[in-house]
């Protein structure tokens, strides 16, 4: 049980990523909005790895909590998600395309239990639900933390243009 949670709670914080950067890319094509999505295509990065901040606080709460290394139940998987943390250097956050790539991994594991579920169909039913529950809430967080990305951004440069 320990381990279906712990993959609930990495596909919570990483599995939307992929669909809020496709969605800000697609509307990066209208005109209407091309003001907004050229601020919002460069801070994609900054909030993946905020992501990956916030999910490491988890960790590291759980962790001090329970001070045992055998929570970890995915390591890869974990490791893969403290990594997204490198996507608030410049270095990386110039590279949106990489912090997509790398939030497949997470899409990818996602799409697999929901589709290749071995389970009863009532019980597949509801571990399909408890999936698609987690995918909102992780969709839900990934466009909170690019609209603070943005407020953050904004601010910075306003405070930036008020000193020089």
């Amino acid at each position: 049980m320990e381990n279906y949670l712990q993959l609930l709670e990495i596909l919570a914080f990483f599995s939307g990523y992929p669909i809020i950067y496709l969605l800000v890319k697609y509307l990066s094509q209208f005109k209407g909005i091309q003001r907004f999505t050229e601020h919002a295509l460069p801070a994609l990065p900054f909030a993946y790895g905020f992501i990956g901040l916030l999910f490491l606080g988890l960790q590291l709460k759980t962790l001090s909590i329970s001070l045992d290394l055998t929570h970890f139940r995915h390591p890869y998987l974990v490791i893969w998600g403290i990594l997204s943390i490198l996507f608030l250097l410049p270095i990386f956050s110039n590279h949106r395309n990489l912090s997509l790539l790398h939030s497949l991994v997470f899409f990818i594991v996602f799409i697999s239990k929901v589709f290749f579920q071995n389970n009863a169909q009532e019980e597949r039913s509801q571990v399909v639900g408890n999936y698609m529950n987690i995918y909102s809430i992780s969709l839900a967080l990934n466009l909170l933390l690019l609209l603070l990305a943005l407020i953050a951004a904004f601010l910075l440069k306003k405070i930036k243009n008020r000193s020089v």
